[in-house]
């Protein structure tokens, strides 16, 4: 059967137009990261390709708990050892 990706049903997202710049909530069922599509503008209407701010609150992602393994492990990689020295 078909996958269902991530957290479980739409979300919602800042957007910025990329025609007038403006920035604009929508919905969208995956990562908001990778998952640009053209759609309309809700300020000005028109159709584009908008850009995301990923600083946004709205736009945060959730990792996967594979990816966020290494955080807990205690090697923390050059930043740890960094901070060691």
């Amino acid at each position: 059967g078909a996958r269902k990706g991530g957290g479980g049903g739409p979300r919602t997202v800042e957007y910025i137009c990329a025609l007038c710049n403006e920035t604009y909530p929508s919905s969208c069922d995956v990562n908001p990261w990778w998952a640009l599509t053209q759609h309309e503008c809700g300020k000005c209407g028109k159709k584009q390709i908008p850009r995301i701010d990923i600083t946004a609150p709205a736009n945060a992602i959730e990792y996967h708990p594979a990816l966020l393994a290494h955080a807990d492990d205690g090697s923390g990689g050059a930043a740890a050892a960094a901070a060691a020295a």
